[in-house]
């Protein structure tokens, strides 16, 4: 098998010939030639990591310091030194949200230290689901599933295809996004590959204080049961409400369920769902943020 492809116009993502997920490179990244991997890129790349694998990489970095120099990083990982296939993975952890780059070091983001080492399950699930989910290519395809019900995989591969322009490694991206949202809980029972149908659960964050609450279920939700929304959809809410500033630090989450008002006018019948939109932002300093926010929201037309 080929080295994977490092030199691609898409940092971070798998493209034709690149390793499973999860195999650790041992002798760090040169070809046979002693090079740099390269392949020609064919189609839409994707992410290099599946969650758990990237779950597993986070916890090499230790958990009071949250950092790691980036040549460390990389020979935990099993390489040799931070270039090729590292970046890759790097990049996979910036795409959950997971890690940043600050200067020379790695640094644990809050969802990861939520994820990590939150103080319950339902906490550490919640931080699965909105990792999961903040990779925008995962969110687009776990949008188009309904939940609750069986859903052919085959359909998950024509999306893939059809909408988000991946067609090769197809396989290997159903196989990266249903170990990932297995992994964030938001799959039914056990996964199988070689199943025909799969089962998606919705993405329910935790209820403010609510630590002991169930953060994904395949019931029925209640009324006040909001679902997390990511990727590009979010930044277009924030966007929408003035707040593409706090992109960074912001949950956005809709109702499951929500109003319905119809009207027939003229052989037309009009529909309109009416369901809330929450915005959640961290780390906030509510004298500097405040009245920002207050700004920014009026500036759009909304009331507050």
């Amino acid at each position: 098998m080929e080295a994977a492809m490092i030199d691609t116009p898409e940092k971070g993502v798998a493209t034709d010939g690149q390793k499973p997920a999860g195999q650790v490179d041992q002798d760090g990244d040169e070809t046979a030639a002693g090079g740099k991997a390269e392949r020609k890129r064919h189609g839409k790349g994707f992410i290099y990591l599946s969650l758990r694998d990237a779950d597993d990489a986070l916890r090499k970095i230790d958990h009071h310091a949250k950092r790691m120099s980036k040549e460390g990083f990389a020979r935990a990982l099993g390489h040799k030194k931070a270039e090729g296939r590292f970046f890759n993975k790097l990049e996979a952890l910036k795409l959950y949200k997971l890690a940043e780059e600050n200067g020379d070091d790695v640094v644990l983001t809050g969802l990861a230290v939520d994820m990590l080492y939150g103080g319950s399950e339902a906490t550490r699930t919640k931080a699965r689901a909105t990792a999961f989910l903040s990779y925008e290519d995962f969110s687009k395809t776990f949008a188009e599933c309904p939940k609750g019900q069986d859903h052919p995989l085959d359909y998950v591969v024509d999306f893939v295809k059809g909408k988000l322009g991946i067609v090769n490694e197809v396989e290997r991206f159903k196989r990266l996004f249903l170990e990932s949202a297995h992994f964030a809980g938001l799959i039914e029972g056990e996964l199988d590959h070689a199943a025909k149908t799969i089962r998606f659960r919705h993405a329910v964050p935790l209820a403010a204080g609510g630590e002991g609450a169930a953060v994904m279920s395949g019931e029925r939700k209640s009324e006040s049961a909001f679902e997390v929304i990511g990727g590009s959809q979010a930044a277009e809410m924030l966007a929408a409400f003035g707040l593409s500033a706090y992109a960074d630090r912001a949950e956005v989450a809709q109702k499951v369920s929500g109003k319905v008002s119809q009207r027939y006018d003229e052989g037309q019948l009009t529909l309109e769902v009416n369901r809330p939109i929450r915005v959640v932002i961290k780390d906030t300093d509510l004298l500097m943020d405040l009245p920002e926010i207050v700004k920014a929201m009026r500036q759009k037309g909304l009331a507050i």
